[in-house]
């Protein structure tokens, strides 16, 4: 990110925000922002990252289980591989309509996608 001098924005170098109708911002391609809403949207808190890890590493883990690549998960699923991967990783967290297709594709209660 690129601060900018004045006004506190920044531009992100690859997505930033834009204001919406609401007051709030949508992400948009190169776009500044109010430095209040980098802290705002670019910190996440480690509860939030370790509990995207444990998910990943649930979904590996029944997939594993299973002898299921990630394409083969994918496709039973209804998502696209890439996904998968960015799921298991723990740099990608999924839509709550993914998660009932992975549990329900894994043969697997939601629930057992969350347990540390």
């Amino acid at each position: 990110m690129i601060a900018t001098t004045g006004d506190q924005c920044r531009l992100s170098g690859v997505w930033g925000f834009s204001p919406a109708v609401d007051g709030g911002y949508l992400i948009r391609h190169m776009t500044a922002i109010p430095e209040e809403h980098v802290v705002q949207h670019f910190d996440e808190d480690d509860a939030i990252i370790h509990r995207r890890l444990i998910f990943g590493e649930n979904v590996r883990h029944y997939r594993q289980n299973l002898s299921l690549s990630q394409e083969q998960l994918a496709v039973a699923a209804g998502v696209d591989r890439k996904t998968i991967n960015r799921i298991e990783q723990g740099v990608h967290s999924a839509r709550l309509d993914n998660v009932w297709l992975i549990a329900e594709a894994l043969g697997v209660d939601v629930r057992d996608l969350f347990v540390e």
